[in-house]
């Protein structure tokens, strides 16, 4: 992993809780399972202290950011949502967020720290994930628990 990304991210995560407002840290928090859930998809366990002091309703676009910068780990979960898919007939309503924000980021010509882009293909896997429909996490869990 790129040594510099958890600095960029503990910076972000220190100028959110710099912000004056309600919802907004200042110490760390119980991060929600949904990020735990993808930052064990990733192999980026060691990344939940830093997502502790991002405000939960910011937290899928930190996310957003943080797979940009890094190509193995979109890949990684993409893998898992389509995965998903794939199991449960649906995906869960978290990572659409982190979808909906990573076409935003790249319809809006956003690249990663290092010039790139998403690649085309990926983009395309991307956009059709964040059709399918959102499923509560609770549901996803159950659906998978069925399965087994």
């Amino acid at each position: 992993m790129n040594s510099i990304l958890p600095t960029l991210l503990l910076g972000a995560a220190v100028l959110a809780a710099a912000e004056p407002g309600p919802g907004v840290p200042n110490a760390p928090q119980i991060i929600n399972f949904n990020v735990v859930e993808a930052l064990s998809s990733i192999g980026g366990q060691e990344l939940g202290g830093i997502f502790a002091f991002i405000p939960e309703e910011r937290a899928s676009m930190a996310m957003a950011a943080y797979l940009m910068e890094s190509p193995k780990a979109l890949k990684r979960f993409v893998k898992k949502v389509s995965a998903d898919r794939e199991e449960v007939q649906g995906i869960n309503g978290w990572d659409k967020e982190v979808l909906l924000y990573l076409i935003g980021m790249g319809s809006a010509g956003q690249t990663s720290t290092g010039g790139e882009a998403i690649a085309a293909s990926m983009m395309k896997r991307i956009q059709a994930l964040s059709l399918e429909s959102a499923l509560p996490r609770e549901v996803i869990v159950q659906r998978r628990a069925l399965r087994k």
